[in-house]
């Protein structure tokens, strides 16, 4: 009788061990699936984090730069008698953020619907991000631009 108790413990143990097995297994084959997909997303939003102000001072030369540098410690929105940037300007919080989620909304897209073609390669899927980086980010400046009537945009 003790025997056969141990017998169907031992059991129950191996059929719970293999569904946290199979579990396991079933994710990690859900996020390696993907490898590109990750990769290009995740090239995607450093790429965007650690160029967004160095593009805000190549379009409205405010004196934005690097996150490491100073990031918008620089910027015309410490100067009191300037215009001051149009991405920098204090406004709500969604305004600050709308640029950066705007970018990153679309390279998420993109990627996504570049990744479903089998074609689309590692080295593809990075240079479309950073195109749509640019191109999202010129869009949506030229946006805050008009806005607030900013003197400047790509030039001096």
């Amino acid at each position: 009788m003790g025997r056969a108790r141990f017998a169907r413990a031992d059991q129950s143990l191996q059929q719970q061990e293999g569904s946290v097995k199979s579990f396991l297994q079933r994710a990690l084959l859900f996020a390696g699936a993907r490898p590109k997909y990750h990769v290009a997303l995740f090239f995607s939003l450093a790429l965007t984090g650690v160029f967004l102000l160095p593009f805000c001072d190549a379009m409205y030369n405010c004196g934005c730069t690097f996150p490491w540098v100073g990031a918008a410690d620089f910027c015309n929105i410490r100067i009191a008698d300037s215009v001051h940037c149009p991405w920098c300007e204090d406004r709500s919080l969604v305004l600050q953020a709308l640029p950066f989620l705007a970018i990153i909304l679309a390279q998420g897209l993109a990627l996504h619907h570049l990744e479903k073609r089998r074609s689309s390669n590692l080295l593809m899927l990075l240079f479309v991000s950073a195109l749509v980086f640019l191109i999202v980010g010129a869009f949506s400046g030229y946006v805050f631009k008009l806005i607030d009537s900013y003197p400047y945009f790509f030039s001096e």
